[in-house]
């Protein structure tokens, strides 16, 4: 039976090695992707381009035409902020479901065959 424990207890470890793994390596990365494509499809810099040369020339831009370009900035910021935030919970998810079950697939063979050994069945 403590064979059986430390069997278990090395497969827990294990796992929450993997998970560090894809915490500090994977989703990082495939974050750092999702915000350059983000950044691609909702590009703020020409409104803000837009807005700013205003600023300093009052004649370029009329408040109706200002009123327009912030209302257009104020919505694509939201839609910016509730795009990231739904896509960095939902990479998360599928992260934390492909390595668990990417440990799961390549332990669950192996794990029988520990605990049958750990227990004393030759059949597992």
């Amino acid at each position: 039976m403590l064979c059986l424990m430390t069997c278990i207890y090395r497969l827990q470890d294990h796992f929450e090695n993997v998970q560090l793994i894809a915490d500090t390596t994977t989703l990082p990365h495939a974050m750092q992707y999702l915000r350059t494509r983000i950044a691609e499809e909702l590009d703020l810099s020409q409104l803000t381009e837009r807005l700013q040369k205003g600023k300093g020339q009052p004649t370029t831009l009329t408040s109706s035409e200002k009123l327009e370009l912030w209302d257009r900035l104020k919505i694509l910021s939201m839609q910016l902020l509730i795009f990231s935030t739904y896509l960095w919970c939902i990479q998360y998810v599928i992260s934390q479901i492909f390595f668990s079950l990417k440990f799961y697939g390549c332990v669950s063979s192996r794990f029988h065959t520990n605990v049958g050994f750990a227990v004393g069945c030759d059949n597992a």
